[in-house]
């Protein structure tokens, strides 16, 4: 008898893949600080004044690779990582400490789950380097955080139900926004 025809898998949507863009942003330290990445995610360094550097990382990988200084005598440094509501890059008005302690323990996969709890996807970041000892004054290396995305969410073929999303410059940007009909009458769109 033959062999009847499978119908064809649904197929899963694609993991995202993430970029967190680091931009030095101030220092009041009498050290050179260095800014990079430990883990697979690591590239590039900024040292004070430097360029911002991008960090990719897929969402498997995201817990392994985290932000530190990377400059000697760093080896008892602590950081704060708030939210950055407005984009200033700057710890103000509604923005909130989302951590505190040791750079190992807040990884890109933590950033992620942060800005998922929170809805935002832009941070400030503020290292005390340990260099004299701790004095947990968190300014030694200032730097914001700009998370970007691919698309996140379920794949649902247009049917407007507001599950895809992606970051865009640190704000959650919808793909397919629903509507109460169900419908997006014309498709996903990127504003």
């Amino acid at each position: 008898m033959p062999k009847k025809p499978e119908a064809p898998k649904p197929s899963k949507a694609e993991a995202p893949t993430y970029s967190a863009t680091v931009t030095f942003t101030a220092q009041s330290s009498d050290f050179a600080n260095v800014l990079g990445v430990e883990g697979p995610a690591a590239g590039g360094t900024i040292p004070e004044f430097g360029a911002p550097q991008t960090f990719a990382f897929a969402t498997g990988t995201g817990g392994l690779s985290n932000l530190e200084l990377v400059s000697p005598g760093t080896g008892q440094q602590a950081v704060r990582y708030y939210t950055d509501a407005n984009g200033d890059g700057r710890v103000n008005g509604s923005d909130t400490l989302i951590f505190q302690g040791n750079p190992d323990d807040f990884t890109f996969a933590k950033l992620v789950q942060a800005a998922e709890a929170t809805g935002i996807g832009r941070f400030s970041v503020g290292f005390d380097d340990g260099g004299g000892g701790l004095d947990r004054d968190y300014n030694d290396y200032l730097a914001s955080i700009t998370l970007s995305s691919t698309a996140t969410g379920k794949a649902n073929s247009g049917r407007g139900n507001g599950s895809e999303y992606a970051w865009i410059d640190g704000v959650r940007v919808e793909l397919d926004p629903g509507n109460s009909a169900g419908h997006n009458n014309g498709g996903d769109f990127i504003l």
